[in-house]
């Protein structure tokens, strides 16, 4: 995953997502400041970004479960009780914030669906990739064309988790480095137990990118919930979109 420097700010782009013309993507760095909807000047910042006026910028009121909405033509905003969507609407932007759960971008050249999710320990367990990759289906979208990209997050060098959390995912996943025990402690990594996931769902693993960048090792570039211990300075966004010709 590449780094693209735009003044003042700073954001990780997706090289298979790039190759995709008109496809807005990106997920920020601790350099473009607390990007979380507490903000009340994110949302204008994200605009300047990307170009994408605010009233088409779409945020989410996230809950750490599966669910995923389809979004069309919509004046609303802010979409309540959510951890995803997926749209193929051209001028729409999905956007949203994350300090250590992965996030993770959908893609789907030959239908142009797009989609998004927050994919932390709960939402993986739940099941959000698979739900996700069922409604890109729904949509008309066949398993051989979706690409999707995890974004930074916790990475298991860093994600200790206790006997009980490490177990939901053992008895989940097929992968034997999902769980480790490294210095006596139990270690889960997180974008296995996600790319995992979507392999069952039937897509390919030459369609999946996963960033081992790490939020909670990277200080210099990433907020993490885990290292600042919950008293968050702040949360970076990603984002996904079609431009409008």
């Amino acid at each position: 995953m590449a780094l693209l420097n735009t003044p003042g700010t700073s954001i990780l782009q997706s090289g298979m997502l790039s190759e995709t013309n008109e496809l807005v993507h990106g997920f920020s760095t601790k350099l473009l400041g607390n990007m979380g909807r507490e903000n009340k000047h994110s949302t204008q910042k994200i605009a300047d970004i990307t170009g994408f006026p605010q009233e088409r910028i779409i945020r989410f009121h996230q809950i750490h479960g599966n669910r995923i909405v389809s979004i069309n033509n919509t004046s609303t905003r802010i979409i309540e009780q959510c951890d995803g969507a997926v749209t193929a609407s051209v001028g729409i932007l999905l956007v949203i914030t994350t300090a250590d759960c992965a996030p993770v971008l959908f893609l789907d050249p030959c239908t142009k669906l797009v989609g998004i999710a927050h994919a932390g320990w709960r939402g993986t367990y739940k099941g959000i990739i698979a739900t996700m990759i069922t409604k890109m289906i729904e949509m008309g979208s066949k398993t051989e064309d979706i690409c999707l990209v995890i974004g930074p997050h916790i990475a298991g060098c860093c994600y200790i988790v206790s006997a009980k959390r490490a177990k939901l995912f053992t008895s989940m996943c097929k992968d034997p480095l999902t769980v480790n025990k490294l210095d006596g402690k139990i270690h889960l990594d997180l974008g296995r137990a996600i790319c995992e996931q979507a392999m069952k769902a039937g897509i390919q693993s030459s369609h999946i990118e996963n960033t081992l960048t790490c939020t909670n090792c990277r200080e210099d570039q990433f907020f993490s919930y885990r290292r600042e211990q919950g008293k968050l300075s702040g949360k970076m966004i990603a984002y996904i979109g079609w431009k409008k010709e």
